[in-house]
């Protein structure tokens, strides 16, 4: 007959082992969920691959595609250990709420920010430019513009605008002014 010393010691021995293993057996599963953020799809008509430099040159209906927004521009520069894509040229992001244009773009995908140059967009009915757009974050866009202008006036030149020294654009689709 076992005494109750060796089935107290066995039972713990059981429940250590079952605690390891289903540690073990779940951490491929916590591994995947992390990384489905760094999932994104890049396209364009030519591609060229600097392994050296860990560059990639994008031409021609460039494509850098997440879950929760699209950047295209006719050519842009992705450095992969850096996590950055750099566009000298027309740039759009878009987004489920939001697009956003500008003449050039630099922006680290690994933490989400950058610079959007000469940006321009929409909130709502409010029309928005500023000299420089500092992306805080892209899903949701948080944003924060140098030297604005707002209006909601939809002509190319506006009849009216507000000049403001910084706008924020906040995560929830709001807007600070300050001027």
């Amino acid at each position: 007959m076992l005494n109750q010393k060796t089935i107290n010691g066995r039972f713990l021995f059981i429940f250590f082992c079952s605690l390891i293993l289903s540690l073990l057996l779940n951490s491929p599963l916590l591994a995947a969920e992390k990384a489905v953020g760094d999932n994104y799809i890049l396209k364009a008509d030519d591609i060229i691959f600097m392994q050296q430099d860990g560059i990639v040159l994008f031409e021609g209906s460039a494509s850098f595609k997440t879950d929760d927004f699209e950047i295209k521009s006719d050519k842009f520069t992705v450095d992969t250990a850096a996590k950055t894509i750099v566009s000298e040229q027309e740039v759009v992001i878009l987004s489920a709420e939001d697009n956003f244009y500008g003449s050039a773009l630099y922006y680290n995908y690994g933490n989400e920010e950058g610079e959007l140059y000469g940006g321009r967009g929409d909130l709502g009915e409010l029309n928005f430019s500023g000299k420089i757009f500092k992306i805080l974050s892209v899903s949701p866009i948080e944003a924060e513009i140098e030297s604005a202008q707002i209006t909601p006036c939809i002509r190319e030149e506006p009849h009216y605008h507000y000049k403001a020294e910084k706008v924020r654009i906040n995560n929830d689709n709001t807007m600070d002014i300050y001027h």
